[in-house]
């Protein structure tokens, strides 16, 4: 059966009409008619927008990348080889493996995500892994999209829990143990915001700053 989502449009405006028409009394009688003629034209409630949702065309998956040499097997098996990719990530991820810039913009829930991270965790792979180095950066703006961002890294570290692909967040909400954990051992990814970027590198006692003499930094361009 088909759903009818003008008529459930034309329901809900009339019943809100019959709402606000019933504490609405007006003595005057020109006002009253200038009122009720702006109730009449729907002054209160816009017209119905119909708006579609695109599909984004598909391409392969991350096997079919690795079969093609555009990433190692170890990065597909990371993520997983069965994901099928976006032609916007498959072109980004491509862009990437000849060391081009990129930009991805899309829309929400369009795997934005994948198109650095299979790059970054493609070049840490294929790029001495037990050599632990920070060798990417992710600045966002707020801490909410790192902690989401980082527990999409674990669920697909599941994948491959012997993985020796490292990373780590670097916000406010990691002090002590958790910060000196960073400058001994750093992982090759780390997450963090542009306030603590900016503390990380200043020379006065910022973490990057600290770690420089003991790891080497490594951050390739993926756009």
């Amino acid at each position: 059966m088909a759903f009818d989502v003008f008529g459930l449009r034309d329901h809900v405006v009339r019943e809100y009409r019959e709402y606000v028409e019933s504490f609405i009394h007006i003595r005057d009688k020109r006002v009253e008619q200038f009122v009720q003629s702006m109730l009449a034209r729907g002054e209160l409630w816009p017209d119905a927008v119909l708006q579609l949702n695109p599909a984004y065309e598909l391409a392969g998956t991350l096997a079919d990348l690795a079969a093609d040499g555009v990433i190692g097997k170890e990065t597909a098996r990371f993520f997983g080889p069965d994901i099928r990719l976006y032609r916007h990530q498959a072109e980004a991820i491509t862009a990437a493996k000849k060391n081009e810039p990129y930009l991805v913009c899309t829309g929400t829930g369009s795997g934005k995500s994948l198109t650095y991270l299979v790059p970054i965790v493609d070049h840490v792979l294929k790029n001495n892994p037990d050599d632990h180095s920070v060798r990417a950066l992710l600045v966002y703006p707020t801490n909410a999209l790192i902690n989401s961002q980082l527990k999409a890294l674990h669920d697909f570290k599941k994948n491959w829990p012997d993985c020796s692909l490292r990373f780590h967040r670097y916000t406010g909400q990691d002090r002590g143990e958790d910060r000196d954990r960073i400058l001994i051992n750093p992982p090759h990814i780390l997450l963090t915001n542009y306030v603590m970027l900016e503390y990380m590198l200043n020379p006065s006692g910022g973490a990057l700053a600290s770690a420089s003499g003991n790891a080497r930094s490594e951050i390739p361009r993926c756009g």
